[in-house]
């Protein structure tokens, strides 16, 4: 059973409190401001969760968030920072309340989260698992090894992947808005030839007639 218990979130914790291991849950997510999801599990589960920052009101859209496991206050197992977006699995080694908490400390945003919780043993083994940062005991330190550096590796490259998507959009976006600019430029110039050979025009006129009513005037004296 997963619960919402964010600051003045109480009310929304009593009605999604049972939903939300099995759909998103979105949440305004207030400048300077944490909130937090819980998640009761038994040992040995596999817990999924994914986020996404669906909107944000001065455009940035990084979050941190942390997750601590049962009886854990201060020392996250697990923490993050500058995220828009992430999803992961680990296995619960013990059972009791996990705690998802994000915050947003340069601007307030809209944001999905959805936790899935596995109890079933075939699945202790996720794909992408990390170790929990408290004392456990292994059977192999050198795997444990490996495992947390290719977690880490593999994190490295999702933050590279994010910043390349990231820089892609960002030039697309500067190409549209110097082509657009250029494009107006252009629009401006060719409105502006048009405007002064108006004008020209115009004024010939104006001084043709005014010689023509020049001329007749003085033809009648």
């Amino acid at each position: 059973m997963v619960k919402l218990l964010p600051l003045g979130f109480c009310i929304a914790t009593c009605i999604f409190g049972a939903l939300v291991a099995s759909s998103p849950v979105t949440f305004e997510l207030l400048t300077g401001e944490q909130e937090c999801l819980y998640v009761e599990t038994l040992e040995n589960s596999v817990i999924s969760y994914y986020f996404a920052v669906q909107h944000s009101w001065s455009g940035i859209s990084e979050i941190y968030y942390d997750i601590y496991g049962p009886g854990i206050d201060e020392n996250p197992i697990f923490a993050s920072s500058r995220e828009t977006q992430g999803e992961w699995s680990f296995v619960a080694r013990s059972a009791g309340e996990y705690r998802f908490c994000f915050r947003a400390s340069e601007s307030s945003c809209m944001v999905d989260v959805e936790i899935l919780v596995n109890s079933d043993n075939s699945l202790s083994k996720p794909n992408n698992a990390f170790r929990p940062s408290s004392p456990v005991e292994f059977e192999d330190p050198l795997q444990d090894t490996w495992e947390r550096s290719l977690e880490l590796i593999e994190r490295q490259l999702k933050v590279l992947e994010t910043n390349m998507d990231r820089y892609k959009t960002r030039t697309m976006r500067n190409s549209a808005t110097v082509l657009s600019i250029a494009s107006r430029a252009n629009m401006l110039a060719v409105c502006g030839s048009l405007v002064i050979m108006g004008v020209i025009y115009c004024q010939t006129k104006l001084l043709k007639r005014l010689r023509k009513s020049i001329r007749s005037s003085n033809r009648k004296r």
